[in-house]
Formats: C-alpha cells, sequence, structure tokens
C-alpha cells in the first residue's frame, strides 16, 4: 500500500503565517503538521509515500524518503490525487496536508482489504462546519461539500483507495467553485455501492486558519500532560503557562498565556494572551488577545 499526501495549496485562510511557510509545514508543538502523517502512514507500515506540492515546492524538499509530485494548475484535491496515478497501481491512503492527524490507520486498512470497495471513508464523530457524509441503515448515502441540511458526519480527512478510484476521477466535472470535488467522485461511488466506512479512533484537527493552528496546539500541549513547551536554544525570561515557544524564540520581560510564538520571535514587555506571532517578528510593549501577528 502507497501513501499520498496533497500538500500543494497556497493557504490563503491561513495568511498571514502562510505567506512565509506552505500550511503543512507549520508546527504543531514544534513539527511540521505534515510530518505527523508521514509518521502515522509508517507506523502502518507504509514507506512509499507520495507527497503532491505547489505552492513554496522547495520548502519541502528537507523532507527525507518520500517522493514529490508536482500540481502546477491547483484546481482541487481531487486533481491532486488524479496527479499521483502513473505512479500508483495498487490500493493507496490518503491524508490531507492540512489534516493534524492523530488517529489510528489499521481499522480503515484492515476494513479496505478485507471488503475491497473501491474508496473507504474514515468518519469523525465531531462536528464540523465543513463537507458532511450523512448515513443511512448503517451506509453511507449522501456526501455533500456544502451542506445545507444539518446533522451528518465530518470526513476524517483520511481515505482508502484502491487504483480503480481514477476512473471515477475521470467521471467528476467541475463544481460551481470552479474546482474538482472529492464529494462529487464519492457520490458516484455511493451510487454504484463501492464505498465502505470506519469511524475514527483518536482525534484530528483540519488546520485551515491561524485559529486552528493554536488550538491544535493547546489541545496537542494537554494531551502530552504539559503546561508550556519550548523549542531549541529559547530564552525565557517572564510569566509564560499553557504555551508553545518555537525554536530560537525569545520572551523578555513578559506574559504569554495560552499562545503561539513561532520559530525567532522575540517578545519583549509584552502581555499576550491567544495570540499567534510569526516567525521572527519582534514585539515589544504589544498588549494582544486573541489575534495573530505577521
Amino acid at each position: 500500500m502507497i501513501g499520498v499526501i496533497p500538500a500543494a495549496g497556497v493557504g490563503k485562510r491561513m495568511q498571514p503565517l502562510s505567506i512565509r511557510t506552505p500550511k503543512p509545514l507549520l508546527p504543531v508543538l514544534n513539527q511540521p503538521i505534515i510530518e505527523y502523517s508521514m509518521e502515522r502512514l509508517r507506523m502502518a507500515g507504509i514507506d512509499e509515500i507520495y507527497i503532491v506540492v505547489g505552492y513554496r515546492k522547495d520548502d519541502f524538499k528537507y523532507l527525507r524518503d518520500v517522493k514529490f509530485v508536482e500540481q502546477y494548475v491547483r484546481d482541487g484535491a481531487l486533481s491532486a490525487i488524479k496527479k499521483v496515478e502513473k505512479y500508483v497501481d495498487e490500493d493507496f491512503i490518503v491524508i490531507w496536508g492540512d489534516n493534524f492527524f492523530r488517529g489510528e490507520l489499521n481499522n480503515l486498512i484492515d476494513l479496505h482489504t478485507t471488503k475491497n470497495p473501491i474508496a473507504t471513508v474514515m468518519l469523525d464523530r465531531e462536528k464540523s462546519s465543513g463537507a458532511k457524509i450523512f448515513l443511512k441503515n448503517g451506509k453511507i448515502w449522501r456526501f455533500e461539500e456544502r451542506p445545507g441540511a444539518s446533522g451528518g458526519y465530518c470526513p476524517a480527512g483520511v481515505y482508502a483507495f484502491s487504483s480503480e478510484v481514477f476512473n471515477y476521477i475521470e467521471m467528476v466535472e467541475r463544481s460551481e467553485s470552479g474546482e474538482y470535488e472529492i464529494s462529487d467522485m464519492l457520490q458516484l461511488l455511493v451510487n454504484d455501492s463501492k464505498v465502505e466506512y470506519v469511524w475514527l479512533n483518536g482525534w484530528r484537527m483540519n488546520i485551515t486558519t491561524p485559529v486552528d493552528l493554536l488550538k491544535a496546539n493547546l489541545r496537542a500541549l494537554d494531551e502530552i500532560g504539559e503546561n508550556l513547551l519550548c523549542g531549541e536554544r529559547c530564552v525565557i525570561n517572564g510569566k509564560v503557562s499553557r504555551s508553545v515557544i518555537g525554536n530560537e524564540a525569545k520572551v523578555e520581560n513578559s506574559t504569554v498565556t495560552c499562545s503561539l510564538l513561532l520559530d525567532g520571535s522575540i517578545i519583549m514587555n509584552c502581555c499576550l494572551h491567544s495570540t499567534v506571532v510569526d516567525k521572527y517578528r519582534v514585539l515589544d510593549g504589544v498588549v494582544s488577545s486573541n489575534k495573530v501577528i505577521g
């Protein structure tokens, strides 16, 4: 089985943080989001991993033991999956590049290899404002990319596919947004009874905005039972609690709570709460709450 991580997007809703750093390379607990997905794939015995790159593609070159495929025209996640078609002739797992995934893959792989559908979808019981999947009598019967109806479950951003899926990708037409939507392709598979599902065992978060990134860091900090995580070569002279501090960051004569300071940021004479500070920013005398400082 092969792993595929689409990571080509610009990440407009993540700006200003994504101006310097592609969204999948932004950190949770000082480790890029994409590395967590790579770890989970390898834990499941998947060593051949393709990363679909585009925006700031050279920033990904530090990653080792992966193969890169470029998506020149970024017109939807479904197009990103299609980019790996010529490299894939077996079952494969897809994890979105902005998915901070703390779940397990074994139940997904086991069901997919046992029942042999074209697609196996992982479902998350947590509420989401994004795409929804609706069940009826224990079966998936409808996908909605922008749901108008209440209820349903959100996809966990992890899928298992057989190579036959590329035939269905060819059938999908552009949506009103101008993109090729994965929900449209999955609905075609549902209509042909070619989809199975499993429940997420663990947790995950879509990292779409800087607020999402902060929430993921604080939840991960709670998960490891720590009040503070500092990167390498940090200098902390102040009151800092329930925060994640990046490498070579400095906090001088400041109070920082429930915040995320990225690499190289310098905070002097500040009071920050629920604040995200981009890389290499220098703040002096700032009072901030619930803000993103890019």
